[in-house]
């Protein structure tokens, strides 16, 4: 019995289609991805976060779950010290997983005129995280501010379920 050599094209078709395979399970997603940006939606960051700190005054005034993404707005402000606006980030945070997404920062003058403070003018921040961006889950949502000098985080009592 002899045995017969495969055909060199055969070789090469069978590592095309191989190659073809990987691409499509594992590296596609990713790729399209980065073509189905949602207008305006906010940067994913990953960094260490402190502690629940506290010390955040905030009011979510829009949360707003739609098919393709989640949708806040708001104000935020450190209380100490006195009045102070910063750079403010949304969390969300599971029992497995945690993500921090940047915000796009409005100004409030109605917040500063309510606080008298100027400091809190630019306390205002929109937020658009694509759900595609997260797992599926249940999230408690959390505020993180950062200033020059200081950084606060607070969960509010208001969660978020994706499916």
């Amino acid at each position: 019995m002899t045995r017969r050599k495969l055909p060199k094209q055969l070789l090469v078709h069978g590592f095309i289609l191989g190659s073809f395979l990987f691409y499509c399970i594992f590296l596609a997603q990713p790729l399209f991805n980065k073509f189905e940006r949602i207008p305006g939606e906010s940067k994913s960051y990953t960094f260490a976060l402190p502690k629940e700190t506290g010390g955040i005054r905030y009011n979510i005034e829009k949360l707003e779950t739609a098919a393709q993404a989640i949708e806040l707005k708001g104000w935020a402000f450190l209380e100490k010290p006195r009045y102070k606006s910063g750079r403010v980030y949304v969390v969300l945070q599971s029992k497995r997983d945690i993500y921090i997404f940047d915000t796009y920062y409005q100004p409030r003058p109605d917040v500063a005129k309510y606080f008298k403070s100027d400091e809190v003018k630019n306390s205002g921040f929109f937020c658009i995280i694509p759900k595609g961006k997260i797992k599926q889950g249940k999230y408690k949502l959390g505020l993180y501010l950062e200033t020059n000098n200081a950084k606060a985080l607070i969960f509010t009592q208001k969660s978020i379920v994706t499916f």
